[in-house]
């Protein structure tokens, strides 16, 4: 991810097909194969993230239709393809266009048939990550034209809320949609709105829990799971694993304590879906990206079964 950013408060306005997503710069394109290996045509898609891959999430809630995650899944992966090459050259922010910034983390949902990108923001004169500080939103309704909506949320401005602000996720239940934050890099923060490009509101007055790069899940019966990894961390045993937790019904508190997940150590950027009734955990592990499987939301002994790569070293 790129340190430097440009334009802190860009104007919205239309921009081109996706063919580059955020600042990262890939040694090489996975594959289709590799990526849709197990996102076979028809199946529920809970999340789909990772630092190794250059879009953070793609997450199915109520109000998502199959057909929107598969179209969004393939467009990202083009994004993917055109990243790979240096000559990428139609991508969604393009340097020199008015309102151009860096984007990293971003987080991809679909929401009433409309994908929105939520990222983070690498900052102008960025020394280090401790200058990330806001959130932006990208939206489009066909993939092909987006509309730049530039920094929607910055948590400093809460006085609960400082330091690094890195991987976002955002969910929705009950009419409304709850932006995942983190702060301090492992403290959690949520803003609420009852639209996908806010305004956003706190909805807590300090964090719900302390992760590395929450993801947050939302079952079929309703219940929902935050997720992470303990990698900066200290939560429970040695290493770092793949973690998870209930959320209570209103979204903002913890409903039990931190649970490990995986035997096998992972680095960063967890994702879980759903998939005919069973649990799929993503994570990176040092170049790849990996996977996990298990038959409930909170595997703990046996926990989830490791099943090996999705990608290679990326």
């Amino acid at each position: 991810m790129a340190r430097i950013a440009a334009n802190e408060k860009p104007t919205s306005r239309s921009v081109g097909v996706p063919a580059h997503i955020g600042s990262t710069q890939w040694a090489r394109t996975p594959t289709l194969l590799e990526l849709f290996a197990f996102l076979a045509s028809g199946f529920s898609i809970r999340g789909i993230r990772g630092l190794s891959s250059p879009f953070r999430a793609l997450k199915q809630t109520p109000r998502m239709k199959t057909k929107n995650i598969q179209v969004a899944l393939l467009t990202l992966w083009l994004g993917a393809s055109a990243i790979a090459s240096e000559q990428s050259d139609n991508p969604i922010l393009k340097v020199g266009d008015p309102g151009f910034l860096y984007t990293a983390d971003p987080a991809a949902e679909v929401f009433d048939g409309k994908v929105y990108v939520y990222c983070s923001h690498d900052q102008p004169d960025a020394k280090n990550f401790m200058d990330m500080q806001d959130y932006i939103i990208l939206e489009s309704s066909d993939l092909k034209t987006w509309i730049n909506h530039g920094v929607v949320l910055k948590p400093r401005e809460y006085s609960w809320a400082s330091g690094q602000m890195n991987a976002p996720d955002v969910a929705y239940k009950d009419g409304w949609y709850y932006f995942y934050f983190p702060y301090d890099k492992t403290h959690v923060g949520v803003a609420k709105s009852q639209t996908p490009v806010g305004p956003w509101s706190e909805a807590v007055t300090d964090k719900i829990g302390t992760i590395f790069d929450p993801c947050v899940f939302v079952d079929d019966d309703g219940q929902a799971y935050i997720y992470g990894n303990d990698h900066k961390v200290d939560i429970g045993d040695k290493g770092w694993h793949v973690m998870g937790a209930r959320l209570k019904p209103n979204m903002i508190e913890l409903d039990g304590p931190w649970q490990r997940l995986s035997e096998e150590e992972v680095n960063e950027a967890v994702a879980v879906f759903k998939r005919n009734g069973k649990y799929y955990f993503m994570a990176r592990k040092d170049k790849k990206t990996v996977y996990f499987m298990a038959d409930s939301p909170l595997p703990t002994k046996p926990y989830a079964t490791f099943q090996g790569d999705v990608t290679g070293d990326v």
